[in-house]
């Protein structure tokens, strides 16, 4: 009977660990310094999204404040909603996006490409893409409608339910590094149960806010053009880096964010 106690306790430890590790290492939220040492991160990715939610909650709120302060038609409203998604996460993701697009756009081989990802110093591409790309997610927060205000909270964690779920069949570039030994001592069955789940919830919370024909249009559009930008990212990594890598994963997530929200906004 202890055995099974201590078992469970074991168990609690490591889901609270895997917790602590995702929020720190996916997000800059202030949180006290724990030593997580000596457990299983075998969750991490579970809780993955939850980093989402948190970005998602701060832009709604942002954007309800701006609507109540006759903030909503002045530039400042989608240009701090661009930016909450940095702030958030402290730039890991976009930094990845950067790094990715520079390799990407290098057309030298696998080697040297992976050399460019590791190189701290940032590239001409890397910028230029950037700053394309940050003008096209404001564009989309100004046109996107008042309605969809909401489903902000649930996008952002349903870019990193999918990004769990494809990590757990993906290869990665660098067998020993983080992100490959992070994902082998996961539990996956776990991380696919839950991503499945969460992308299940997204739609039918969609479902249920718009049960008309084009509600039900959308709720399946949006998600699928969000999970083939994930796909395509995914399979362009493997080809041209022979896997994944943490800064593919981050630039799979940006490129994920902004077709869901151009769906979103455009649809």
């Amino acid at each position: 009977m202890k055995s099974n106690k201590d078992g469970c306790k074991a168990v609690l430890r490591d889901i609270a660990a895997s917790a602590y590790a995702a929020v720190t290492t996916y997000s800059r939220l202030p949180l006290p310094c724990v030593d997580i040492s000596g457990c299983r991160l075998s969750y991490v990715f579970c809780f993955f999204p939850v980093c989402g939610i948190f970005i998602g909650i701060i832009q709604y709120l942002w954007i309800r404040v701006c609507v109540l302060t006759g903030l909503s038609d002045r530039v400042i409203m989608p240009v701090i909603a661009s930016c909450i998604p940095i702030f958030i996460t402290g730039g890991i993701h976009m930094d990845g996006y950067m790094d990715t697009v520079d390799a990407l756009s290098s057309y030298r081989d696998r080697e040297q490409r992976l050399q460019i990802m590791k190189d701290p110093h940032v590239g001409a591409f890397g910028v230029l893409w950037t700053s394309v790309y940050m003008l096209i997610y404001c564009a989309l927060m100004c046109d996107l409608g008042n309605r969809d205000v909401a489903l902000l909270v649930f996008h952002y964690a349903l870019c990193r339910f999918m990004l769990s779920l494809m990590l757990t069949y993906s290869h990665f570039a660098r067998p020993d590094g983080m992100l490959a030994m992070v994902v082998k001592d996961a539990d996956k069955n776990a991380v696919r149960l839950l991503s499945i789940l969460g992308i299940v919830t997204y739609v039918s919370y969609f479902i249920w806010r718009d049960n008309s024909a084009m509600g039900i249009w959308r709720a399946v559009i949006i998600p699928s053009i969000t999970a083939l930008t994930g796909v395509i990212c995914c399979i362009r990594a493997h080809r041209a880096l022979g896997g994944m890598t943490g800064d593919t994963c981050g630039y799979t997530i940006q490129l994920m964010e902004i077709a869901g929200l151009a769906a979103i906004a455009l649809l």
